[in-house]
């Protein structure tokens, strides 16, 4: 008989697990530097961060590695990133080594990646003969959001070869951020093209990989449905408010460039009119949770990227600059051009 997994404990919004933080420690000992000055500086310890189950603060969790990319270099997230593999999700990741192939592991860990974080999203857009797999943060840390999204990418990195095998490489990888001054850790961990100042954080690689048997894994149909009848026992104890999910929908929707109140009842398998009760129930709306989701994206682009206004407007879906800055300025009481002279990093 199969043992019953250890259910996790639920992550609350605006948190994390600690997942590929516990080796930042170790990370930093290697590059020359001493993590005690820069844990005491964000108000954690090396015992609490030893724990990958842990839940950490998001704007903790930038902060820290905001700290360490200062300490050590711009690659810091990338290079930790890297380390991850599905063990990293904990009971997730044992669940998409289960799943009968690449395609069906990532539709796993996009429906389910809110029990390992509550500010992230992933997404999966498929074309005629490609995939991207992007991932969104829908919660901004104040700082170190380009490590954040550096360090999701190297994490993605690790998942992959995971399950493809530990040669695997993507045909691109997309960052919405600067290009660093130095490009080397980059091209030696990706070994692959790379795009910095892009619309969207995301790897892309043939369509065909999605349909491939996991990596040295025989699909085993009792341990998956065990693994899924355990996550539903604690979505079953866990009940989650409707705002949460739909946030992530919302995001998820922004990432594929198809966000609207009928995409978002569509993919919730809800009434638009059912979907606007239950939000109201909970004190907010669609347009307000997808203004909030553009608010953050903006913020990020104009905080990390160089990409222009119009950019910027284009990939949030304003049909001038001039309408997205009007929009930004409700928003922050500023302009984008003046916030990115205040925050620009």
């Amino acid at each position: 008989m199969t043992p019953a997994p250890r259910l996790p404990a639920l992550v609350p919004t605006g948190f994390a697990r600690v997942g590929i933080l516990s080796r930042a420690p170790e990370l930093l000992i290697e590059l020359g530097c001493s993590p005690q000055p820069i844990l005491d500086a964000v108000g954690v310890s090396e015992a609490f961060l030893a724990c990958p189950d842990n839940l950490i603060n998001f704007q903790t969790a930038g902060s820290l590695l905001a700290r360490c990319a200062l300490a050590t270099g711009d690659d810091f997230g990338v290079r930790l990133g890297a380390r991850a593999n599905t063990t990293t999700l904990g009971l997730l990741g044992s669940l998409l080594l289960t799943a009968p192939n690449v395609g069906e592991a990532l539709r796993l860990l996009i429906q389910h990646l809110h029990m390992h974080s509550q500010t992230a999203v992933a997404a999966l857009d498929e074309m005629s003969d490609t995939v991207s797999l992007s991932y969104g943060i829908h919660h901004l840390p104040e700082t170190g959001s380009e490590q954040v999204y550096g360090g999701g990418m190297g994490i993605a990195l690790g998942i992959m070869r995971s399950l493809c095998g530990a040669q695997w490489r993507p045909a691109a990888v997309h960052f919405p951020f600067r290009a660093p001054a130095s490009l080397g850790t980059f091209r030696q961990i990706f070994g692959c093209s790379l795009l910095f100042d892009a619309d969207l954080c995301a790897m892309s690689f043939p369509v065909a990989l999605l349909a491939q048997p996991i990596q040295k894994s025989a699909f085993n149909v009792a341990k998956h449905f065990h693994l899924l009848r355990t996550i539903a026992e604690f979505q079953r104890h866990h009940p989650e408010a409707v705002t949460p999910r739909v946030q992530r929908t919302v995001h998820q929707l922004l990432l594929e460039s198809r966000l609207s109140e009928e995409s978002l009842a569509e993919k919730l398998h809800l009434h638009r009119r059912t979907l606007n009760r239950m939000l109201a129930r909970e004190g907010t709306s669609f347009r307000e949770l997808a203004r909030e989701a553009r608010f953050n994206v903006a913020k990020q682009r104009l905080k990390d990227s160089s990409a222009t206004i119009e950019q910027i407007a284009l990939t949030l879906g304003f049909t001038s600059s001039s309408s997205f800055g009007r929009a930004f300025q409700q928003w922050a009481g500023t302009s984008p051009t003046v916030f990115r002279q205040q925050h620009g990093t």
